[in-house]
């Protein structure tokens, strides 16, 4: 779902179960079994899809492929996961646990026949459309530019889970590694990501120009095909939790001119020197300039598929249709936490140009370990500092005689950079990631 959309993964491996049958049934081999399990690798996260568990039931194993399979008599055995954090909610008591079972056996034992549905009849169509979105999703993937993106603060806004890492590649040491390709991440750490910087781009991403090929016929397929409706909720809750104001925000971060505007506003010399020490770091790293251009991709698409919501609700209006978007006290909510977490790691990226300079004989440079800090990769840049400037007690064994009034490397402790400077950017970073865990709770991606 990932590298092609999550919407046109799933048309995918619906096409998949469909043409399986149909090779069964040439092969002559309509006496077997099949068994389907299927982890919901083309859903947000890996909770499938966000409506009913009726929904989400229907979502994977869809009418027309078990209807197919029973008419050609080939006995279907749907296998399906409940993952993480998501998974387990469901069964943390009794009652829920009933509640839950009791809908798997609706699902297994009611009729499946939803009746005729246009989404099978127009399949030339339905392949231009969910091409479109497959090759949208094929160009981002590919374009260093969302790598970068990714990357950016990578997985370090999230507290470590689960028993695999969260990155494919080597041990990163000190210094952020740059992200070569999303490959490099693992399935659920990718869409995490995007969850945090309020965009949802590998579910809607692609769909606003897929649209904008033949909106008439997106909104009578809309209107008239069950399944159709159920992937286009995919897309609406996405949107719902897509904000690219908030997203904006994060990459302004990476941008010179706002911080250097900041120091031009300030009347505190100390600080205004600290403001414009952040700036000229940003200017070495030039970092926005590739968050800018994919930020505008995301928008461009955005914008026709925000259209295409717009013009459907619009067309939709006398059925009664609730508008798309989610409670206000939700969104009001999002807003604070994000707007708290990009305080906070202002702050943070203001802290750390206070960092001293050390020697090259380390693994990194100066420049490399603030700018790690500025993307929070926090942990092995403080282990680093805590060799480079250990913060021990001083000696009171020799405590006799004359009171020397020189104090050696021995007898440094560093206690006034622990105290000002790392001990804050520990406590900055320890609250983004509390803060990461209140907007994972907000969008119920628990795992």
């Amino acid at each position: 779902g990932r590298y092609m959309g999550q919407i046109a993964a799933s048309y995918a491996v619906e096409r998949i179960r469909l043409g399986l049958r149909d090779l069964l049934m040439e092969s002559g081999l309509g006496d077997l079994e099949v068994v389907i399990f299927d982890t919901h690798g083309e859903s947000i996260g890996r909770g499938s899809h966000p409506g009913a568990l009726a929904e989400r039931f229907r979502y994977y194993g869809t009418a027309r492929s078990r209807q197919l399979y029973a008419e050609a008599g080939i006995h279907l055995l749907q296998e399906t996961s409940f993952q993480g954090g998501d998974g387990y909610t469901y069964f943390l008591r009794p009652e829920s646990s009933l509640a839950v079972l009791t809908r798997i056996f609706e699902h297994c034992f009611a009729p499946f026949d939803e009746g005729e549905d246009p989404f099978y009849e127009l399949t030339d169509r339905a392949e231009e459309f969910f091409s479109a979105i497959k090759q949208y999703n094929s160009r981002v993937i590919d374009d260093p530019c969302y790598a970068t993106f990714l990357g950016t603060f990578g997985v370090n806004m999230l507290y470590p889970t689960g028993s695999r890492a969260l990155l494919r590649q080597h041990d990163r040491g000190v210094g952020t590694v740059e992200l070569e390709h999303p490959s490099q991440l693992r399935a659920i750490p990718h869409n995490s990501i995007l969850q945090q910087l309020g965009i949802l781009a590998n579910t809607l991403g692609g769909v606003g120009q897929a649209v904008d090929k033949d909106p008439e016929w997106f909104h009578q397929l809309y209107r008239e095909s069950p399944r159709f409706r159920r992937l286009m909720n995919m897309v609406e809750h996405a949107f719902m939790f897509t904000d690219l104001d908030v997203v904006k925000a994060y990459i302004d971060l990476f941008d010179p001119e706002p911080w250097l505007r900041r120091a031009e506003l300030e009347k505190d010399e100390a600080h205004e020197d600290e403001l414009g020490a952040v700036a000229d770091c940003l200017e070495r790293v030039r970092l926005h300039y590739r968050l800018a251009r994919i930020f505008r991709t995301f928008h461009r698409d955005h914008n026709g598929l925000a259209r295409a919501l717009r013009d459907h609700r619009r067309m939709t209006r006398d059925a009664g249709d609730e508008p798309i978007a989610i409670a206000s006290a939700s969104r009001d909510n999002l807003h604070m936490l994000h707007a708290l977490r990009l305080a906070i790691i202002q702050a943070l990226m203001v802290r750390s140009v206070h960092v001293p300079d050390f020697s090259d004989r380390h693994a990194t440079t100066h420049d490399e370990l603030v700018v790690g800090l500025f993307r929070l990769d926090v942990e092995p840049a403080l282990q680093l500092l805590a060799t480079v400037f250990p913060l021990t007690e001083n000696g009171k064994t020799h405590d006799f005689g004359e009171k020397a009034t020189y104090r050696g490397d021995e007898v440094q402790s560093y206690g006034l950079e622990h105290q000002q400077i790392f001990s804050p950017i520990a406590r900055y970073h320890d609250l983004t990631r509390r803060i990461s865990s209140g907007i994972i709770h907000h969008l119920g991606a628990i795992g």
